[in-house]
């Protein structure tokens, strides 16, 4: 769902998506987000662990990024990338971009500001679920600070039974009024495949 930008060269990850958008007739999105070291990524392998460095790194990382996509001829100075007269064709077949998603832990505010500047946000909260009214907070937060106009989407997970269809609509709507304009349906990792295969079988929740 969120690929760790700090971890990838920005000029790979624009070849990988252009290629992704242009096989599947322009139907990719993009979920970006800071990463974490919990499992190592970072450290065992000489990567900072530090979480400003790492933003910044980040928000450097997708200045570069769209302009790869643009196709233009462009030069950058960063504090941790800088390029000379570059250019990167073909275009994605998206305009003006790549639809891109900003994954960030709620109530932190930071990533939520990052994901005003762009199309949508894939929130969570640490220790427990993201209710409705986690959402409308952070939602408000949002579009207090985005200046364009452009349809904005919102990501919302968690579980559903697929056998009580009245509860599971109930349960995914509090969230579509919250203005969530995704579901994602996620899966208890004590689960078996067989029992994973029942839940996709039984279909998702139907508002």
């Amino acid at each position: 769902m969120v690929t760790p930008l700090p971890r990838r060269r920005p000029w790979k990850l624009a070849r990988e998506t252009v290629t992704l958008d242009q096989l599947s007739g322009g139907r990719l999105i993009l979920g970006i987000g800071l990463g974490s070291d919990r499992s190592g990524e970072y450290g065992d392998f000489g990567e900072t662990t530090d979480a400003r460095v790492r933003g910044e790194v980040l928000d450097e990382g997708l200045d570069v990024l769209t302009q790869l996509w643009s196709g233009e001829e462009f030069s950058y100075e960063g504090q941790h990338f800088q390029l000379s007269r570059v250019q990167f064709l073909p275009t994605p077949i998206q305009q003006p971009r790549i639809p891109i998603w900003i994954a960030g832990n709620w109530p932190h505010k930071k990533p939520f500001r990052r994901a005003a500047r762009f199309d949508g946000v894939f929130p969570q909260k640490s220790g427990r679920d993201l209710t409705p009214e986690d959402f409308r907070e952070l939602l408000g937060y949002i579009h207090t600070h985005r200046t364009g106009t452009t349809p904005f989407d919102a990501v919302a997970f968690g579980l559903t039974s697929g056998i009580d269809k009245a509860q599971d609509a109930a349960h995914v709507a509090s969230f579509a009024q919250a203005g969530a304009t995704w579901w994602l349906e996620s899966f208890d990792p004590l689960q078996t495949f067989e029992q994973i295969r029942q839940r996709i079988h039984q279909g998702p929740p139907r508002i």
